[in-house]
C-alpha cells in the first residue's frame, strides 16, 4: 500500500522547470511574435530565416542542456533547417520560398524529434511518415500549454527573469544617450533605420495581433520541446503497433491484385505499340508530320505527367494492401512493382523529350522547369522502387525521402527565375531564339533584371534606341518610343524593378537575387 502510495506521489508531483527552460519559454515568445512579423514571406525572407536559425541555435542550447541525443538523423534534420532557411533569401521566387519555409519548419521540428532519442526505430526507418506524425501532431498538442507554466514557474526563475528585464531597462538611457551621440554619421543613422524600419509604421492592433499568434506559434515550439525532452507522449505509437497495423491493413489477396494490375499493364502495351512512332520521335529530334513543336510538346505531356502520378499512387496501395505471407506473394509484388516501374519510366522518358524539343524551339519558362523538375523527382523514386526489389536491406521510405529532401533543396537553391531570364537571354542574343517574351521577363520579378538589363543593352546597340534615358529621366516622354514595344515595355519594366528594390530598405528584406539585381542596375546606370 505504501509503495502503491509512493508511486502515485511521484507520478502527480509537478513538473518543475530550470531556469534555463523559463528563459527558454520567453525566447519561444519572442521568436513566435517576430516569426508574425516576418510574413509576408517574399518581403522579409532574411528576417525568416534569422528567426528560424535563432529558434535552432536556441533549442540546441536547451537540448545540450538536456544531455540530448546528436546522432546521424538531428544533425541531417538540423542541417536542412538551415539550408532550407537559407534558400528562403537566395531564391526570391515566392513558390520556391514557400517550400523553402516549409522544408525549414519540418527540418526543424523533426530534430528536436530526433534529438531527444524519440524515434520509433533506430537509424533510417520506413516508419518514417509515423515518425512525422508524432514530431508534428502527437507531441507539441499532448503539451501545447506548458509554456505559460514554464514562463512563470519557480522562485529562482522569476527572480532571474526579473533581473533580465531589470539589466534591459537600466540600458534604456545610456543606450539612447549613445545613439543621439553616434547619429551625426550617415552611415551609422542608414544602418539603424534599416535594422529598425519595420517601427516606422508602427500599428498598435497589427503588432498586438502579431503577439497573439506569435504566442500560440510559442506553445507549439515550447510542445514539442517540453514533450520531447519528457517522453511520455506519442507512445502509443510504437514499432508494434505500426507492424500490427500493417498486418491488419494487407487483407488483399494476391490473385485479386494481379488480376487488377493486368487491365492496366495490358492497357500501356497497347498504348506504346499504337503510339510508338508518334510519341518516341521525340528522342530522335524529329517532328511527326504535320504537327509544330508546341502542339507536339503540349499533346498528351500533361496526360503522361498525371499517368505517371497516378501509378506511384497505384503501387503505393498494392505494398500497402496486398498479403504477402508466401514467397509466391512476394514475388508478384516485386514484379509488379518492376513492370509498373519500367513503364512509368518510359512515360516519363517520353514526356521529358517532348519537353525538350518544346524548350529548344521556345526557351524555358517556370511552369516548364517546375514541370521537369517533377517528372525528374519522379523518375528518380521509380528507381528506388526498382532497386528497393533487389536490395532488401534498402529502406524505401528514407531514401525516398532523401531524394526529395535533396530535389527540392535543389529547387529552391537554383534561383530558377534568374537562370530561366539568362537561358532566355542568352539564347536569343546568340540566335537561337526568334525573341524574348518580355512580359514572361517581367512576371519572372526582380531576378530577372539582370538579364533584362542585358536585353536591353544588346537592343539599344541593334536598333540605335536610347532606353536608358527613359528609365533613368523621370522627365523623359515614353509616347516617344510607343511604336516600340520592346523599347516601351522593357523601359517600363525596368522602372518598376528599380521602384521594387528601392523600397525595400529593411534589412530583413535581403535576398540574394535583389543583391545581384542592384549590382546589375547600378552597372546599367552608370
Amino acid at each position: 500500500m505504501d509503495n502503491n502510495n509512493k508511486a502515485n506521489e511521484v507520478f502527480y508531483t509537478p513538473y518543475r522547470f530550470s531556469g534555463f527552460e523559463s528563459i527558454f519559454a520567453w525566447l519561444c515568445l519572442l521568436l513566435g511574435y517576430l516569426f508574425c512579423r516576418a510574413f509576408p514571406l517574399p518581403d522579409n525572407p532574411l528576417g525568416m530565416f534569422i528567426v528560424i536559425f535563432t529558434a535552432l541555435c536556441a533549442t540546441v542550447a536547451a537540448l545540450f542542456k538536456k544531455r540530448g541525443n546528436f546522432g546521424a538523423s538531428s544533425i541531417m534534420s538540423a542541417a536542412l533547417c538551415v539550408v532550407f532557411g537559407a534558400a528562403m533569401f537566395i531564391s526570391a521566387d515566392p513558390f520556391a520560398q514557400f517550400f523553402a519555409f516549409l522544408g525549414s519548419v519540418l527540418g526543424y521540428s523533426y530534430f528536436v524529434y530526433t534529438a531527444t532519442g524519440n524515434k520509433i526505430e533506430k537509424g533510417f526507418s520506413d516508419l518514417l511518415p509515423a515518425d512525422f506524425l508524432k514530431a508534428l501532431i502527437l507531441m507539441p498538442f499532448r503539451r501545447f500549454g506548458k509554456l505559460w507554466v514554464a514562463m512563470f514557474s519557480g522562485k529562482k526563475s522569476s527572480n532571474l527573469i526579473w533581473k533580465i528585464l531589470l539589466g534591459a531597462a537600466v540600458a534604456v538611457v545610456p543606450t539612447l544617450g549613445v545613439v543621439s551621440l553616434l547619429s551625426y554619421d550617415k552611415g551609422f543613422t542608414a544602418l539603424l533605420e534599416k535594422a529598425f524600419h519595420f517601427l516606422k509604421d508602427f500599428s498598435l492592433f497589427s503588432h498586438l495581433f502579431s503577439l497573439s499568434v506569435g504566442g500560440i506559434v510559442a506553445m507549439y515550439v515550447f510542445g514539442i520541446y517540453f514533450s520531447c525532452t519528457e517522453k511520455k507522449c506519442g507512445d502509443t505509437i510504437t514499432g508494434e503497433a505500426c507492424v500490427r497495423l500493417f498486418e491488419k491493413v494487407r487483407f488483399f489477396p494476391a490473385l485479386t491484385t494481379a488480376v487488377a494490375l493486368l487491365p492496366l499493364v495490358v492497357v500501356y502495351v497497347f498504348f506504346f505499340v499504337s503510339q510508338w512512332q508518334y510519341y518516341v520521335s521525340g528522342f530522335s529530334g524529329a517532328l511527326p508530320e504535320g504537327l509544330s513543336y508546341a502542339t507536339y510538346a503540349r499533346n498528351g505531356f500533361f496526360e503522361l505527367c498525371a499517368v505517371s502520378a497516378i501509378n506511384f499512387f497505384i503501387l503505393f496501395a498494392v505494398s500497402l494492401v496486398m498479403k504477402r505471407q508466401s514467397k509466391g506473394e512476394s514475388i508478384l509484388l516485386k514484379s509488379a512493382n518492376i513492370v509498373i516501374s519500367l513503364m512509368t519510366l518510359v512515360l516519363i522518358a517520353t514526356a521529358m523529350s517532348k519537353m525538350a524539343l518544346y524548350i529548344q524551339s521556345y526557351g524555358l519558362t517556370e511552369r516548364r522547369v517546375v514541370s521537369s523538375w517533377f517528372m525528374v523527382l519522379l523518375a528518380i523514386i521509380f528507381v528506388i522502387i526498382i532497386v528497393k526489389q533487389f536490395v532488401k536491406r534498402m529502406k524505401l521510405i528514407p531514401a525516398s525521402g532523401i531524394a526529395v529532401a535533396l530535389m527540392l533543396a535543389l529547387l529552391t537553391l537554383s534561383n530558377y527565375n534568374g537562370i530561366i531570364a539568362d537561358y532566355n537571354v542568352d539564347r536569343y542574343i546568340e540566335g537561337d531564339l526568334d525573341s524574348v517574351d518580355l512580359d514572361e521577363l517581367y512576371d519572372l520579378g526582380t531576378p530577372a533584371l539582370p538579364a533584362l538589363l542585358r536585353y536591353v543593352e544588346y537592343y539599344e546597340q541593334e536598333n540605335g534606341v536610347d532606353i536608358k534615358k527613359y528609365i533613368t529621366d523621370d522627365s523623359a516622354d515614353r509616347w516617344e518610343i510607343k511604336d516600340d514595344d520592346v523599347a516601351y515595355f522593357s523601359s517600363l519594366y525596368v522602372r518598376i524593378f528599380k521602384s521594387e528594390l528601392e523600397s525595400k530598405k529593411s534589412f530583413t528584406a535581403f535576398s540574394v537575387p535583389d543583391l545581384k539585381a542592384k549590382k546589375a542596375l547600378d552597372e546599367y546606370m552608370k
